[in-house]
């Protein structure tokens, strides 16, 4: 993830005033590379752009939480990223619906 933000030429700090986190929290999320869901969300948000697709790649993996478009199936970058869209919807609507309670 974060070579998305490296190839904007984006600090961590600069990451953090847009999607309001901290910029201790903002590094601690891409050095991980496991973001919680509001993380992701406020990224989402914040840059409509990001490749989901390729949101967890490092420089010498992949991570597969997220396929590639030269899979077996045959499915395109572009429906893995609106099955990944409408993925996120259902789990936003379940954490709404589960804090509500």
């Amino acid at each position: 993830m974060s070579n998305f933000f490296e190839r904007k030429g984006l600090t961590q700090i600069e990451i953090g005033e847009k999607i309001g986190y901290s910029q201790v929290m903002v590094g601690r999320y891409l050095k991980s590379n496991a973001p919680n869901f509001q993380f992701i969300t406020a990224v989402s948000k914040a840059f409509p752009d990001i490749d989901w697709n390729y949101m967890f790649k490092t420089d010498s993996s992949v991570n597969h939480l997220v396929r590639e478009s030269n899979e077996a199936d045959g499915d395109s970058p572009q429906i893995l990223i609106k099955e990944i869209d409408v993925r996120l919807q259902k789990l936003k609507k379940w954490h709404e619906s589960d804090t509500n309670n």
